[in-house]
């Protein structure tokens, strides 16, 4: 069970997140800081810690995943989920030059589940 507002306050860093940097693009911010600052104004410095590590956490892990699956020529992009059931996913476009087994491994590693919008076989 998490603090109050802590779920609000989760939902609105992960919504600061940008865009993920394509393979050659170098990670250089993963949330736009002036929302950022806003968000922490409106909930408090304590919670706005406990909640920018787990999204961090999250946006990082997704990032990484995608950026993986993007060097396979796969077409993607992160889910995250608003809520204390979430399971953050990654939605697939194309295959690219692999399989749905071999994106479901590299998916499953950070705890990621897929949503296959395209023929997987």
């Amino acid at each position: 069970m998490k603090t109050a507002g802590y779920w609000s306050c989760r939902n609105e860093i992960i919504a600061a997140h940008l865009p993920t940097p394509h393979k050659y693009e170098p990670f250089t911010e993963f949330f736009d800081v002036d929302q950022l600052d806003a968000i922490r104004d409106k909930y408090g410095v304590d919670l706005y810690r406990e909640c920018y590590a787990d999204a961090l956490h999250e946006v990082t892990e997704a990032a990484n995943v995608t950026t993986h699956l993007r060097a396979l020529g796969v077409e993607c992009k992160p889910i995250f989920t608003p809520d204390d059931c979430h399971v953050n996913f990654i939605a697939v476009f194309s295959l690219g030059n692999t399989t749905a087994q071999r994106i479901n491994e590299i998916a499953r590693k950070a705890d990621l589940c897929v949503l296959f919008q395209c023929p997987t076989h």
